[in-house]
């Protein structure tokens, strides 16, 4: 053991005073890091209670660089894959990059009816989404072969709670759709989605006023058939 020397204790004074100044400076850094933290927050952060942040797989401790990249290769040739690789891998939305037509191309496919309805339509369908403050549609002609045209979409506002928006819907589903040789045609079918929170709206306000007419519920899957077994619900 070293005896404490009025030097030896001048020297571990002052090794002291260098490791409390060295500690202060690290102190009033990481202070004004915080400081400069927190303004950047106050600037972006409207509810400071609900913080998310964005972080990709690269960063991950019990994944490798080698797997990310070989799970990345591996998926290029499957949408499906490729989307769950840029979404929990990368940690990006993920963009469809496929086959799109310009602007320009997709208006030179429309037609002129020289009507309401194409020469075409054989038959008339209506879709109804029901949503909290509004019903939209869509009707359409169906011909040979499975080919169909849009006819007429629609939007009418208000809450299908209420009779008003079906009122409407009524005035939509009862009109005459006039071909250019002067027949018309009335809507054959009319299929009201009741997959959403207003099932119980569809029931009571809508189709219970219209059992013997063709007035269908129906609800989106993810796949063909997954519940009908193929078998169509209203045959043209």
């Amino acid at each position: 053991m070293y005896a404490k020397t009025p030097r030896r204790k001048a020297v571990l004074k002052e090794r002291q005073g260098k490791l409390a100044a060295l500690e202060l400076e690290r102190q009033r850094e990481n202070l004004i890091e915080l400081a400069a933290a927190e303004e950047i927050l106050s600037e972006i952060v409207v509810n400071t209670k609900n913080l998310s942040f964005r972080l990709n797989a690269f960063v991950a401790p019990t994944l490798s660089w080698e797997e990310i990249v070989k799970k990345s290769l591996d998926s290029k040739e499957d949408p499906f894959k490729l989307q769950v690789v840029v979404n929990t891998l990368f940690g990006e939305a993920f963009e469809d990059r496929g086959e799109t037509e310009e602007p320009g191309e997709l208006l030179k496919r429309g037609e002129d009816y020289g009507a309401e309805l194409p020469e075409g339509a054989l038959a008339l369908t209506c879709g109804v989404e029901t949503q909290n403050d509004r019903l939209e549609y869509e009707i359409l002609g169906n011909g040979f072969a499975g080919e169909t045209w849009g006819i007429e979409y629609g939007l009418i506002p208000g809450n299908p709670s209420g009779v008003g928006v079906w009122a409407v819907l009524d005035h939509v589903i009862d009109k005459r759709y006039r071909l250019k040789s002067g027949l018309s045609l009335k809507i054959s079918a009319t299929f009201v989605d009741s997959g959403g929170h207003k099932r119980l709206e569809v029931y009571e306000a809508f189709l219970g006023r219209h059992r013997a007419a063709q007035y269908y519920t129906d609800y989106g899957q993810r796949t063909r058939g997954a519940v009908s077994g193929e078998r169509p619900i209203w045959r043209r």
